[in-house]
């Protein structure tokens, strides 16, 4: 058995949020035992303590600032009262010019700090924002495939926009507003000294905002949750209408398409105006009721000034510290609106934090591979209640040996690969790689180990070296070329920028043949033990299969390839060739023991060499 030894920093980087499992043999562990589950988040909030704490000192810095503007605060209005009440009184100039110089360094100090608090913390939450969107992006890869293939790519687009809702709340004037809220408990105690009905008057407008909110609060949550959803409808047919460009005018159906989307716009554009009217109403409610508010304590303040229960110094002061409790309720106000929109933010952002991960616990680690690939009694089904898509799937293929596998369409065939990719898990049965149960794998080291070529692989908007070099980074030169020989890609050299052309969206600028080889050799750069060619010639024309096909023995060289197809010329020279029907192996041989037995193989053969 062969040992290891690791650092405490990298084995806390490795298995931070995830479970260890321990078994004396691998036979007795059973993987199933372990859950694929995400990480907890009983809140969304929860993603901002790493970066908060990370960033504690200037948080700190923040607060410091904050406090410093709220003293500020509490000490302009008594300066205001001692000039009007004592300093101007007693026509004493010393006073009055020490007066007002404080007053003028306080009117000064106040934007400086507001200056300097706003820089602060824009810098904080410029670097928490820029952390936590690597999160996300961080969390969204790390799904699990089936949650891309089940939910629309606009949606999920439109769901990953509301995090910007989310982040905009959690680092704006919320944070601030908490420091204020606290120095609202200070107002108050200092504004008791002047007047205590006085304070219950403000106090009793400040539960009837509150109230307001209670009652309004779940309606604007309501209509910013419809507005949300028939945004998100718009996007996820924008999106699709961008992808299926080419059918939609191939078939003439544009103006099909541009009446389904007038339909859509005109319920988001009406779920829009409910909520943009909600809205309205409820800052002309805080509006109305804070001018209420201020009627009443000047009617309240002047009668107390002509009953000589106040001096006007000491009105002023009170009314001025009314303001500052007012205002960061108004302001509490506002941000519990926001909060409103940002609770659907939250509720749809959700849906993508509590979807299972993709890496599952591990218990060991995958270095290099053989290949040795064997199926045990492997049952899957997508859901318990749905039929078995793959039903008793037994398949022993030796290292270095070519796997075939065709039938009708539908029958599972690219199930079977994805299934050896981890991309699902089997409902039962085993599936085993060099002898090891591959739930006990990570699955990126796994699929590190294979290269695989769809019938439409992904190429990205960027040069064509990039687009190679993500499997491996460290490519030579030299490597490129002699895999660009054995894949037929030597087209590469002669576009006039080589290997630096860029791509355009999708590899749209090369043909369909280039763009596959080019797919080829990808797949090929990390020089993987496994590969599985999934329908990989099925879009090509003849002569760009011919290429292909000719450079194949080259390819599969000194690796274990799995290959899909319903072009029955592509499988023949396969070591084994399985013909799967409804999710069963019903016949299984060389392509010549197979014709031999007259079944469904050797009919789609001789149909297609009739075509």
């Amino acid at each position: 058995m062969e040992s290891w030894q690791i650092s405490m920093p990298d084995c806390h980087q490795i298995w931070q949020n995830s479970c260890i499992a321990i078994a004396n043999n691998l036979e007795e562990y059973d993987a199933n035992t372990v859950q694929n589950v995400p990480i907890k988040n009983d809140s969304i909030f929860q993603w901002f303590l790493p970066s908060i704490k990370k960033h504690k000192k200037q948080f700190l810095s923040v607060i410091f600032i904050s406090i410093m503007i709220q003293l500020i605060m509490l000490l302009t209005p008594l300066l205001f009262q001692y000039f009007l009440d004592s300093a101007l009184p007693s026509f004493n100039l010393t006073i009055l010019q020490t007066i007002m110089i404080a007053m003028l360094f306080f009117a000064l100090a106040d934007p400086i700090f507001l200056l300097m608090r706003s820089f602060a913390f824009s810098n904080l939450t410029s670097k928490i924002d820029a952390e936590l969107t690597s999160r996300i992006y961080e969390h969204l890869m790390q799904l699990q495939l089936s949650f891309f293939q089940n939910n629309q790519i606009g949606k999920i687009t439109a769901f990953m926009r509301e995090m910007a809702n989310i982040r905009q709340f959690m680092t704006g004037n919320s944070l601030t507003l908490v420091i204020d809220l606290i120095f609202v408990v200070v107002f108050f105690s200092v504004m008791f000294q002047y007047s205590v009905f006085m304070t219950v008057v403000v106090l009793i407008f400040l539960l009837i905002y509150f109230f307001f909110w209670i009652i309004v609060g779940p309606v604007v949550r309501k209509r910013s949750e419809q507005s949300f959803d028939a945004n998100a409808d718009n996007t996820a047919l924008l999106t699709e209408t961008l992808y299926g460009i080419n059918s939609i005018k191939s078939m003439a159906t544009e103006n099909r398409f541009i009446r389904q989307w007038e339909k859509r716009l005109g319920r988001y554009q009406h779920a829009y105006a409910q909520a943009e009217l909600t809205n309205i109403f409820s800052m002309q409610g805080i509006s109305l009721i804070n001018k209420i508010m201020v009627i009443v304590i000047l009617w309240l303040g002047i009668t107390e000034v002509l009953e000589g229960n106040l001096t006007i110094g000491a009105f002023i002061a009170f009314r001025m510290y009314s303001n500052y409790v007012v205002e960061p309720v108004i302001r509490l106000a506002q941000i519990w609106q926001d909060f409103q929109y940002t609770l659907v933010s939250i509720k749809k952002i959700s849906l993508i934090l509590k979807e299972p991960l993709e890496e599952l616990p591990k218990n060991m680690f995958l270095n290099k591979i053989s290949g040795d690939i064997i199926f045990k009694g492997v049952y899957f089904t997508y859901q318990k209640e749905l039929p078995a898509v793959l039903s008793d799937i037994n398949l022993t293929l030796e290292s270095g040996r070519m796997l075939g596998i065709t039938g009708p369409s539908g029958s599972g065939k690219s199930t079977l690969t994805k299934l050896l990719q981890m991309f699902y898990q089997s409902t039962t049965g085993e599936i085993l790689i060099d002898g090891l149960d591959i739930r006990t794998l990570s699955p990126t080291e796994l699929r590190m180990n294979m290269g695989v070529v769809l019938q439409n692989s992904e190429l990205f908007q960027d040069t064509i070296i990039n687009n190679l070099k993500l499997a491996n980074p460290d490519v030579t030169t030299e490597q490129l070329q002699k895999i660009a020989k054995m894949c037929g890609a030597d087209f590469i050299e002669e576009l006039p920028q080589g290997y630096e052309t860029m791509l355009s969206e999708k590899g749209s600028n090369l043909s369909g043949g280039q763009r596959q080889r080019i797919a080829f050799m990808r797949a090929l750069i990390n020089n993987p033990k496994i590969l599985i060619l999934d329908e990989a010639t099925s879009a090509l024309d003849y002569a760009s299969e011919r290429i292909i096909l000719d450079h194949l023995p080259e390819i599969r060289k000194n690796r274990t390839v799995i290959s899909v197809a319903h072009r029955l010329n592509t499988l023949k020279d396969a070591d084994v060739i399985v013909f799967i029907d409804k999710g069963r192996i019903t016949e299984q041989g060389t392509h010549q023991e197979l014709i031999d037995k007259n079944g469904g193989y050797a009919k789609l053969y001789h149909l297609q060499q009739q075509t």
